[in-house]
């Protein structure tokens, strides 16, 4: 029976420090992560205090160049990139996050972007990437597009 506790106790140690070493070793890697930097299938836009979280953009607009609001939340929905299908038209806050950190981020073009931020039932939120200005649009005009996810 005592055999049974102490293989038992070891193998719980060893648990123990596996996961506080991958752990330790996480945190390391996410908080080396850096604005502008490829990962999980795009560049990141912003990072968190903790640096384990944050906001990805596509590497690119999605292709077609213009979309009205319906189209464009199912395509950023069925878009996938490196195996990750999580994307989604960013709100406006993340929108702004984007055009905060264009420079880094990049391929933008001068023009106007959509968030998935309703405005009113006919009306929703864009971002005009070359003043910054965010104003409402009606959801028929057809704006750029670029999806965006979280890690």
């Amino acid at each position: 029976m005592k055999f049974i506790a102490k293989v038992s106790f070891a193998s719980l140690w060893r648990v123990f420090l596996v996961t506080s070493l991958c752990i330790v070793t996480f945190s390391a890697v996410a908080s080396a992560l850096q604005i502008g930097e490829k990962y999980g299938g795009g560049k990141i836009v912003y990072i968190d205090a903790t640096g384990n979280h944050g906001l990805i953009a596509a590497k690119a607009d999605l292709p077609g160049t213009y979309y009205n609001w319906d189209a464009a939340k199912e395509a950023c929905d069925n878009f996938v990139a490196d195996c990750s299908s999580d994307w989604y038209l960013p709100s406006k806050e993340e929108l702004n996050k984007l055009y905060l950190t264009k420079g880094s981020v990049g391929g933008f073009v001068y023009g106007s972007y959509w968030s998935s931020t309703p405005r009113s039932a006919d009306i929703a939120w864009y971002q005009h990437f070359g003043s910054g200005t965010q104003g409402g649009n009606y959801k028929t005009y057809e704006l750029r597009v670029r999806p965006v996810r979280v890690f």
